[in-house]
């Protein structure tokens, strides 16, 4: 007998331990939906931004028409993403 209790409580164990685990799993992935939710909401704007931007080749700046700021290439993507 004292050796089904012992067989019965690490059943209990490793069943506590894995729900723990799903449970830190669908925590963390209910986050990451949310990061992802938000990340590309910023893309979606990053690339309409990109859409309406324009290269001046004399000035060697990116800008959209209309709008006082603009950047150098290099700093483009940043540019995008303000």
């Amino acid at each position: 007998m004292h050796v089904l209790g012992y067989i019965s409580g690490l059943f209990f164990l490793a069943l506590g331990a894995i729900l723990a685990v799903l449970a830190i799993i669908s925590l963390a992935s209910g986050k990451m939906k949310q990061q992802s939710d938000a990340e590309q909401r910023q893309y979606q704007r990053a690339l309409a931004k990109w859409n309406t931007l324009y290269y001046c080749y004399r000035d060697d700046i990116v800008f959209v028409p209309g709008e006082s700021s603009f950047a150098s290439p290099e700093q483009m993507h940043a540019f995008l993403y303000q």
